[in-house]
């Protein structure tokens, strides 16, 4: 071992060991804390200040009118699903079998032939995508600007408008509906590209159209009425 060697050898030894304190280790966090809000999408923001305004609008003593007409338009509305063995019963048994055989007659690529035909006469060849930004351009919105407005992140929504054969959650597609201020006909219809139909045997639906029939496209307020009724609010997919 050479003298300038043994030499920082002594002086390793000699300095004093240092350990990280309970502060320092709190004070790390803080900075990785802010750090991570930094890169955090502004979207996140915007959920953010959401949550807090749903609950104080729930809570808001001057709303009570529009609650208690959304509860008595509930009850007028909803039309509970029928279960399985209704539906069988009001078949009459003794035809069952007359049925079956007369299906089982029918000559298969008679029945495909038909099939494929009323799938033609019925589906809608409007993508989802396609009528998002068809709606959007004819509403004059910036895409940032729809996007926000559905609290819908800007990630997806290139997602969506990429992909032809993309189908969004029902959520996402209700979202983006009432952020494009839709009457409820083309609520309907915009719905339908995506596959889904609001239901009259749904609460959370229900309150989604009454919330179009009188013009509530503020997700807030939407989410808001969700709440009162007892549903979940609407989340992003």
């Amino acid at each position: 071992m050479t003298k300038n060697t043994e030499k920082k050898a002594r002086i390793n030894e000699e300095k004093p060991q240092t350990k990280a304190t309970q502060g320092d280790i709190a004070d790390f966090s803080t900075q990785i804390s802010k750090l991570v809000g930094q890169t955090s999408s502004s979207i996140e923001q915007i959920l953010g200040e959401a949550t807090h305004k749903i609950k104080d609008l729930a809570g808001d003593e001057t709303l009570k009118p529009i609650f208690k007409e959304l509860g008595e338009y509930l009850k007028r509305e909803f039309k509970p699903q029928p279960s399985v063995f209704d539906l069988f019963g009001k078949v009459p048994k003794q035809n069952l079998p007359d049925v079956a055989k007369h299906i089982g007659q029918q000559d298969f690529n008679e029945t495909t032939n038909l099939m494929s035909a009323f799938v033609k006469e019925n589906r809608s060849w409007e993508s989802f995508g396609f009528a998002l930004e068809r709606l959007r351009e004819e509403r004059g919105y910036k895409p940032a600007e729809l996007y926000h407005r559905a609290q819908i992140d800007k990630r997806l929504y290139s997602k969506i408008l990429g992909s032809s054969n993309y189908r969004p959650k029902k959520e996402t597609a209700v979202a983006f509906g009432l952020a494009l201020s839709l009457s409820h006909d083309e609520f309907d219809e915009f719905l339908k590209t995506a596959g889904y139909a609001l239901s009259y045997s749904s609460i959370a639906d229900l309150v989604i159209r009454f919330c179009v029939e009188h013009k509530i496209y503020d997700l807030t307020d939407v989410n808001a009425l969700l709440l009162e009724a007892g549903q979940k609010t609407l989340s992003r997919e």
